[in-house]
């Protein structure tokens, strides 16, 4: 997979591009990333520390 470089996206956002090798399609796959604030973790018991990938 590549990574897209683009000034557009928003912080913690990465777009990557593939190909599905059985037909030649072009792929695309969006990962969004938010790190934990300390709100988060009084919301969410599930979360360990302040920083950690939501």
């Amino acid at each position: 997979m590549e990574e897209h470089q683009c000034d557009k996206l928003p912080v913690g956002a990465y777009l990557y591009k593939g190909q599905l090798s059985s037909c030649g399609k072009t792929l695309w796959y969006l990962n969004l990333v938010r790190e934990a604030t300390e709100e988060d973790l009084e919301e969410n018991h599930y979360l360990d520390e302040v920083g950690e990938a939501i």
